[in-house]
């Protein structure tokens, strides 16, 4: 991915994130500015009301970061992005704006399938100042500094090599039996589900479950795109749903996703649990109760995100007996969730190469 053109770059670590804020809504910008000007770790580059406005103080005062809203007169926050992802590649954009209806969901999706764009949704309730604030303070600030962290960690980084494999050191020639796929992936996630599910085409004979980090709403549009490229039916899981083989479930947008075992039956638990590494849906959460159930059975993939999301549970997984695949660094958007596994990880696979070691690995001719 090329850099930013014309851009100053990320910063040092220890320098302040250069925040520039851009919303129509006097409201939403006086509560966005208090609680950036208020963080010790955070500095106000500047404010824009309009989408001309933000590309020019974009290329005049060389944010860190963007928080830009969508739903703007003239030049809205989508054109906006657009410019940004062609001119300033690089350059971290969190969205912050309202719940979208209907066809604007599906562009947002796409939006957030490509560059390091996050996305945020305003409180109900902005006109509170005190909820609004901490709103602001709990919410959005925590993303803007995670996506720019990530930038400055990145940089001076050398790309990933090709696939690397690495035998279990317990393996005695015998291979292992998959019963179950489970997939984190964040930042990036809706473009490189699409590679995976168009490399797959037809179903796999297990299931998949994914926590693709996202707000309610966007998940059950994400399964209904995927479910129209591949074979297998892909479906936002519900509560007590049967997780049966060939079938695809996503965890739904806002809500923990966990596998329990009912008698001879894996069965679906959704909850509205405490945020795991800041997130819900949470991949440690889906993937430690896959260990449970699944045990030396179960495969975890990491793909493209922000965080360490997936950590936790992969090693559980890795302690189970499971098996571990992460994304190659050079192909993802961002890598750090992939690359917080890589150690102990079987395998780091290109994204174009995931499904190909999918289909592999839960072949049953291997299990003989």
């Amino acid at each position: 991915m090329a850099e930013d053109n014309g851009s100053s770059g990320p910063g040092a670590p220890d320098q302040p994130i250069r925040v520039l804020v851009v919303d129509d809504s006097v409201v939403v910008r006086r509560l966005v500015v208090r609680a950036v000007e208020a963080a010790a770790d955070l500095e106000l580059a500047g404010i824009a009301s309009n989408g001309q406005m933000a590309l020019q103080r974009v290329g005049n005062l060389l944010p860190d970061v963007v928080i830009l809203d969508l739903a703007m007169p003239g030049m809205d926050g989508l054109s906006v992005l657009s410019e940004l992802r062609r001119d300033h590649q690089g350059l971290p954009v969190v969205i912050f704006s309202s719940q979208p209806q209907g066809p604007l969901s599906s562009v947002i999706l796409d939006a957030l399938s490509k560059g390091k764009t996050e996305l945020v949704l305003k409180p109900t309730a902005t006109r509170d100042a005190a909820v609004g604030s901490d709103y602001v303070r709990d919410e959005l600030l925590p993303v803007v500094r995670d996506i720019v962290r990530v930038r400055r960690e990145s940089v001076g980084q050398p790309a990933a090599g090709p696939a690397v494999s690495r035998p279990r050191a317990a393996d005695t020639g015998q291979r292992t039996r998959v019963d179950a796929v489970v997939v984190g992936v964040s930042t990036g996630g809706p473009e490189a589900l699409a590679t995976l599910f168009r490399g797959l085409r037809q179903a796999l004979p297990v299931p998949v479950l994914i926590v693709q980090h996202m707000p309610a709403g966007f998940t059950k549009l994400l399964a209904e795109r995927l479910d129209r490229i591949t074979e297998a039916t892909v479906r936002e899981a519900v509560e007590g749903q049967l997780v049966e083989p060939g079938m695809v479930l996503f965890a739904p947008g806002g809500r923990h996703m966990e596998l329990v075992r009912v008698y001879d039956r894996v069965v679906v638990r959704i909850s509205d649990g405490p945020r795991v590494n800041f997130c819900r849906p949470s991949a440690d959460v889906l993937f430690q109760s896959a260990a449970r159930v699944y045990g030396r059975a179960t495969l975890a993939v990491v793909l493209t995100g922000m965080g360490t999301d997936g950590l936790v549970g992969s090693r559980a997984v890795h302690g189970a007996g499971g098996s571990v695949l992460a994304q190659s660094a050079a192909t993802s958007i961002i890598a750090s969730m992939p690359m917080a596994v890589a150690d102990f990880a079987d395998a780091i696979v290109p994204l174009d190469r995931v499904a190909a070691e999918l289909v592999s690995r839960t072949r049953a001719d291997r299990w003989t």
